[in-house]
């Protein structure tokens, strides 16, 4: 092997494999040297070859087996079946409604690329979610499924996530062949819109617990460099404990009256996600506050899910087909032996009057 400096060890060790593999000069049940013989053959040491091995095997083309020792791997030619893994049973919790539509955007666009979806449940409690599911080991070690697809990635699933034998992808964060939205970009997109808007003053109901310090702080810097108002009272969200999705709704409702019973008012709201709008909704309606008259409001939406308004909002919208089409689209390119990096959509504004 001949690998070059200063360029990254591991990921030119995993390349070379990967390209003999996908070649077939290396064909399915060709056993590999073991590590330490790798890296002599590199000139790299052991931690090297084990970072890229591990590559490999998330991938799927090679497989360790302990005492026995790393093969490479009968692969099918298309990537099915896939597997879908849920993190709670979201078809009978009133709150899942995004969650239900990442289901039916997979299976849709998988179908129609001939790719079957197995799906998995993770109806454990919540504290013994940081290890994998016994069903879903079995079938990623035993090849029933050629990848896994996480709609919904929480950091307790990251580290078992990162040893499975077969290609990952996942919505959130934490992984290489991660898709996310652009939380950061929210803010630029929301708050010059509120200032082309006419606005002066902005408040912001979220879901981001407080620690994400990060944010906020963008939050506050944006407003000062769009010359626009606001203040620690008007920005309101959870406490480090964080709220699940289930309270969203009376989280907004409240977040709203807390706003508005302040001796003074924005002349410009954010509210997201959509579980809060609705609650949002419900007590600027209850407190008769005129939109956009007094309140010029902007509101979250995924396209797939809706979101009914009656009010003269403008919506900040995302997409669950979207979201599902990157997954996938991650998931192949692992599946063919390329390398994945994060995608990141983006939000846009639908104003009100098109609707």
């Amino acid at each position: 092997m001949d690998v070059e400096r200063p360029k990254v060890l591991w990921r030119q060790v995993a390349d070379q494999f990967r390209n003999k593999i996908l070649k077939g000069d290396l064909p399915p049940g060709t056993r590999l040297p073991s590590t330490a013989a790798i890296a002599a053959q590199s000139g790299t040491d052991v931690k090297t070859v084990h970072r890229a091995l591990t590559d490999l095997v998330r991938e799927g083309l090679i497989t360790r087996a302990r005492k026995i020792g790393t093969y490479v791997t009968e692969r099918k030619s298309i990537m099915s079946p896939v597997g879908v893994y849920f993190r709670s049973n979201y078809k009978v919790e009133p709150c899942e409604l995004y969650m239900r539509s990442l289901d039916v955007e997979i299976h849709q666009q998988a179908h129609a690329l001939g790719i079957v979806t197995r799906v998995f449940v993770d109806q454990r409690p919540n504290d013994e979610h940081d290890s994998v599911l016994p069903e879903l080991e079995k079938a990623a070690r035993e090849r029933e499924i050629q990848g896994l697809i996480v709609p919904v990635v929480d950091t307790r699933h990251l580290a078992w996530l990162k040893k499975l034998p077969i290609p990952v992808s996942c919505g959130g964060e934490g992984l290489p062949s991660s898709v996310d939205i652009d939380l950061f970009g929210l803010l630029g997109t929301t708050l010059q819109h509120l200032k082309k808007k006419g606005c002066t003053s902005v408040a912001i109901i979220i879901n981001r617990k407080r620690p994400s310090t990060a944010f906020y702080k963008r939050f506050f810097e944006e407003c000062q460099e769009l010359d626009l108002k606001t203040c620690e009272e008007w920005v309101i969200c959870p406490d480090a404990a964080g709220i699940v999705d289930a309270k969203h709704e009376i989280f907004g409702y409240d977040a709203f009256n807390r706003l508005w019973s302040q001796p003074t008012h924005p002349d410009g709201l954010i509210v997201f996600p959509d579980g809060m709008a609705r609650g949002a909704i419900m007590a600027i309606m209850a407190k008769q506050v005129r939109v956009p008259e007094e309140l010029q409001l902007i509101v979250h939406r995924n396209d797939q899910v809706g979101l009914f308004c009656p009010l003269k909002a403008d919506f900040l919208a995302s997409s669950s087909r979207e979201m599902a089409g990157g997954m996938i689209s991650q998931l192949d390119t692992l599946f063919h032996g390329r390398q994945a990096h994060p995608l990141v959509l983006q939000y846009r504004i639908v104003p009100g009057e098109e609707e």
